[in-house]
């Protein structure tokens, strides 16, 4: 029988995916902040319907890639713009009802 790995062990596995993951993601951003860059560049240049290929071969332009950036940014800002407005109306719920506290079942 395999014996049960020790705090330390498991913590630093641990920490390991979460580095890999944390970079991944950096790389990410980066990725798609160069792109944009790409893409404006592109546009200003009067180059903006130029064709490119993406990673699964599809034909794409640079001013698609801008549609595509913009309905992300305007569908992210109403995400956090109807958060907000969840956080705000919880609370006034619990200013105007209170904390209800929680019984155990």
């Amino acid at each position: 029988m395999e014996e049960p790995a020790k705090p330390s062990q498991a913590n630093s596995s641990s920490n390991l995916i979460t580095y890999g993951i944390s970079i991944c993601g950096l790389g990410g951003i980066l990725w798609l902040f160069h792109m944009t860059y790409t893409a404006i560049n592109m546009v200003i240049a009067g180059k903006g319907l130029e064709t490119y290929r993406t990673f699964w071969l599809v034909q794409f332009n640079w001013y698609g890639f801008l549609a595509f950036i913009m309905a992300c940014a305007i569908a992210i800002a109403i995400c956090i713009w109807l958060r907000w407005h969840e956080h705000i109306q919880w609370k006034s719920l619990q200013k105007k009802h209170g904390r209800r506290k929680r019984t155990p079942n």
